[in-house]
């Protein structure tokens, strides 16, 4: 953090919109969603000065 090569982020207050059956879909879209944000952010370091 206080040399610039970390983020922090956090969500507060969050609740999902999924009920139900539908809820069981939220994983498997969760981990593909943060995947694809892992290798968007690795290349991105490899971008940063």
């Amino acid at each position: 953090m206080l040399d610039g090569s970390v983020l922090l982020a956090a969500i507060h207050d969050f609740e999902p919109r999924l009920r139900g059956p539908s809820t069981r879909s939220q994983a498997p879209f969760h981990k593909q969603v943060m995947t694809a944000f892992g290798r968007h952010l690795a290349r991105s370091a490899g971008a940063a000065p």
